[in-house]
């Protein structure tokens, strides 16, 4: 992996620890203001926030397949390496309802409040997919613990705690600050050159 591409992968993860929690601490604020059907009205409008959510999700991507590329190359993770391109594809699908907001925003498409129903939950089962896989990446880093540089430690066991969070729902909330500070983690390894493996 060269320095270029290790500073896309960088600077990706820093945008997404910046952009993540300005995006989710709205959407909450605005399911606070419009109610429980939020949702709905969020697939049902068009607007810059939307943007965002697509840029967050193309961010996501753009991380998992940089770790994904690392951890294949420097640590011989392939099985790593096979759970980041499912949380990228997870992530893919999680973000492509964007469509219901385009075609929905455009008139091209009339959603019905049961269908509208049907992609929430669908989207919050891809989440809870997406937490289980995270944590299995956590564990499957753990056990490599002490060949592992100093911040994919720090990554591995933040991950654990994340990836638990999201799982139990009710603490699902504080991945607005865990999230980012993993994002950040990642950030720093590769604009920091966290790259080799610690021999033991």
């Amino acid at each position: 992996m060269n320095t270029s591409t290790q500073k896309l992968f960088g600077i990706s993860a820093l945008a997404l620890a910046v952009l993540f929690p300005i995006y989710w601490i709205n959407a909450i604020g605005f399911a606070f203001d419009v109610g429980e059907m939020s949702y709905r009205e969020d697939f049902t409008t068009l607007d810059v926030w939307d943007l965002i959510f697509l840029i967050i999700g193309l961010l996501e991507i753009t991380v998992y397949v940089g770790l994904r590329n690392y951890f294949k190359d420097q640590i011989n993770g392939g099985f790593a390496g096979v759970l980041l391109l499912i949380m990228a594809g997870l992530i893919a699908l999680t973000h492509a309802t964007l469509l219901i907001d385009l075609t929905v925003g455009l008139g091209l498409f009339s959603a019905t409040p049961g269908f509208l129903d049907t992609i929430a939950i669908g989207s919050i089962l891809v989440l809870g997919l997406y937490a289980v896989t995270l944590f299995a990446l956590a564990i499957a880093l753990l056990v490599r613990f002490p060949e592992l540089p100093t911040l994919i430690k720090i990554f591995a066991a933040l991950a654990l705690i994340t990836a638990g969070s999201q799982i139990t729902i009710v603490f699902s909330f504080a991945n607005i600050i865990l999230f980012p500070i993993l994002m950040l983690i990642v950030a720093f390894h590769f604009l920091l050159g966290d790259n080799n493996v610690e021999v033991v």
